[in-house]
C-alpha cells in the first residue's frame, strides 16, 4: 500500500467522525443529519441509496407534519 492510500478502517473512521461533526453543528437538524449519516455517509452505500434516503426524509417530513406541537400557534 502506498503512502497516499488509506486503509478501509481509516476511511470508515473518517466518515463516522464526519457524521458526528455534522450532527453537532449549530443550525443542523439532528434527525436529518442522522439520515445523512445512516444512508449517505457510508464507505459502501447501498445501490439504492438515493431511494432509501428519500424514503427516510419523506417519513421524517410526514411525522413532523402530523406533530401537533409544530402546528400550534401561540
Amino acid at each position: 500500500m502506498g503512502s497516499n492510500e488509506q486503509s478501509p478502517d481509516s476511511t470508515a473512521v473518517f466518515i463516522e467522525e464526519l457524521g458526528l461533526h455534522l450532527s453537532k453543528q449549530d443550525g443542523v437538524d439532528p434527525e436529518l443529519a442522522n439520515i445523512i449519516s445512516t444512508h449517505l455517509l457510508q464507505v459502501a452505500p447501498a445501490q439504492d441509496v438515493v431511494s432509501l434516503t428519500k424514503a427516510a426524509i419523506v417519513k421524517l417530513a410526514a411525522q413532523r407534519a402530523a406533530s401537533p406541537k409544530d402546528n400550534a400557534h401561540g
